[in-house]
């Protein structure tokens, strides 16, 4: 048998350590959550733009490229990166103070964009005597895996001056399409905080071809993305009024509107809302649309993204369940502490 004395040492001894992991536990847990968790979000947006999209070979264009971070977090090591020049196209030079430039893959770089920051790049191209037309498309990325996509159209030509059918016969001097194309998205739309909108633009129409689609998600006029497919997170309760504008080959233009109504989220409601395909239609001579009013219902994702060792983007969770997580580990510490002190006093 274990002398009374020597068991109640044995038992203190164990509490002690319970105690002692407890309180690691405690420590560790803090501290894992402190590098964790981050607040706020990066998005990201570019605009590609010329002066004129006609190009004749052997002279240069200019493109002048905005990268922008609308959201309320930094972006570390934002990227952008021009897509591979077509055979007769080069890089001539290029403008940008604060930029270092990969001239094997066409890709500039910064160390960070400051949330609400932009920066701006303006890339000389030479067209040689055998250059044909393309559209130039550029990708911004970040560490954090975010990313945005933007493109203009060069012509190889001189630009029209003259209009006539397409068929160009006799002396008319060449084609010029002046009809503007029609803008459509979707309905007006009620959703909960915390909600990720998608966006589409594909029933938009022209009597040609569209040539871009760009959204402005504020109504301040600057078009933030671009493209027929594009979404946006929307975290703050209020009325955000979206424009699509669409533009064709000779840049004519039309644009669309639909209202997103951000209201606070209640969390017992496992839904939220988004509109369908048919909506806001523009009117085709670069008015403003009128949009009906429609709801439905999608799943919620949420998420919360930090970098990892990489710079890239990984997505955490923190649950507790049953018995673990900080709470159980502090009530396990103090739990252990209170019966080693009662123990000390009765040896």
């Amino acid at each position: 048998m274990i002398p009374k004395q020597q068991s109640r040492q044995r038992l203190f001894r164990v509490f002690c350590v319970v105690g002692f992991v407890a309180t690691i536990g405690i420590v560790g847990g803090v501290f894992v959550a402190g590098a964790s968790v981050q607040s706020g979000a990066t998005d990201l947006s570019v605009d590609i733009s010329t002066q004129s999209m006609y190009v004749t070979q052997g002279d240069s264009v200019s493109l002048e490229v905005t990268i922008q971070n609308t959201g309320d977090q930094n972006s570390p090591a934002p990227v952008f990166d021009l897509e591979k020049l077509p055979s007769g196209w080069s890089v001539s030079s290029w403008s940008n103070e604060n930029a270092t430039y990969r001239s094997s893959t066409n890709e500039w770089l910064w160390t960070e964009l400051q949330a609400g920051g932009e920066k701006e790049l303006t890339i000389i191209l030479q067209a040689s005597d055998a250059a044909e037309s393309f559209t130039a498309t550029g990708e911004l990325f970040d560490g954090y895996d975010n990313t945005a996509v933007g493109d203009t159209k060069l012509i190889i030509g001189a630009a029209p001056t003259s209009t006539g059918d397409s068929g160009g016969g006799g002396g008319g001097g060449g084609y010029y399409d002046n009809t503007d194309p029609t803008a459509r998205t979707q309905p007006n739309v009620t959703i909960d905080a915390g909600t990720t909108l998608a966006f589409n633009g594909s029933n938009s129409t022209d009597n040609d071809e569209l040539d871009s689609y760009d959204w402005d998600f504020n109504g301040d006029g600057n078009y933030e993305r671009s493209g027929i497919n594009v979404s946006k997170d929307y975290t703050t309760s209020g009325n955000y009024t979206v424009t699509l504008r669409v533009t064709d080959d000779y840049e004519n233009t039309d644009t669309a509107q639909r209202t997103i109504t951000v209201q606070t989220r209640n969390d017992g409601d496992e839904n939220i809302s988004s509109g369908t395909e048919n909506g806001a239609v523009g009117s085709g001579n670069g008015g403003a649309a009128t949009t009906p009013s429609q709801t439905t219902s999608a799943p919620t994702v949420a998420n919360t993204e930090s970098p990892d060792t990489a710079g890239r983007a990984t997505t955490s969770a923190e649950t507790t369940v049953g018995g673990s997580g900080p709470g159980f580990s502090i009530a396990t510490g103090i739990l252990a502490g209170v019966l080693g002190v009662i123990l000390a006093r009765r040896r």
